[in-house]
């Protein structure tokens, strides 16, 4: 009482106050004396939501990980899907490639017989999706093609420029037999359609 006694003449006189107010850890500490359950249940949330923080996100980053391991498991199943269906084509190229009487009337330079002939060694693999096969000279001029272009002026194009061709070009060059090459995606000149080759040279 004397305090506030003394407090308030020095107010009068215009002179500087001695009480101040609570500062927050004085206020917070009272009230903790007042409301000690409810200070104990603000303590234990204060501590638990850093901890709950901290779980959720080992949880969030463990269950980021089983994703991440279950896409590449099927990306990796999908790869080898298509390496095999990879595998298909290039085994037909290759006996195409190889075989006798496609050598013997590359030879002859008979253009009907060869457009006779690729049809008979067309895609044989079951439920593959090719659509096309063609024979170029050793120059990039089209001597072949299953099923038959719609413009006649197909026979006119050079496909020297197709990645195709430069590959098995180059595999031929460096003697390689019994591999293909994998071009990539380019546009058909014949149906305007996006597609990928594989291709092998003929010895």
């Amino acid at each position: 009482a004397f305090g506030v006694a003394a407090d308030l003449e020095r107010f009068l006189a215009g002179d500087a106050i001695v009480a101040r107010p609570l500062g927050r850890f004085e206020r917070a500490l009272r009230w903790t004396r007042r409301y000690p359950v409810a200070a104990a249940v603000a303590i234990a949330l204060a501590v638990a939501t850093p901890t709950t923080i901290v779980v959720a996100q080992r949880q969030e980053q463990q269950l980021a990980d089983e994703v991440l391991a279950a896409n590449t498991y099927a990306a990796r199943m999908a790869a080898g899907t298509v390496l095999f269906q990879f595998r298909e084509y290039g085994d037909q190229v290759l006996t195409a490639a190889q075989d006798p009487r496609l050598i013997e009337l590359l030879v002859s330079r008979d253009a009907a017989a060869l457009r006779q002939f690729v049809p008979a060694v067309g895609p044989r693999t079951a439920g593959a999706r090719v659509d096309s096969w063609s024979i170029q000279d050793a120059a990039g001029a089209a001597v072949a093609r299953q099923p038959p272009p719609p413009d006649p002026a197909y026979w006119k194009l050079n496909f020297g420029f197709r990645n195709y061709f430069k590959g098995a070009s180059a595999l031929g060059l460096a003697g390689q037999r019994g591999t293909v090459h994998v071009s990539g995606a380019f546009k058909s000149e014949a149906d305007e359609r996006l597609k990928f080759g594989v291709s092998a040279p003929i010895f």
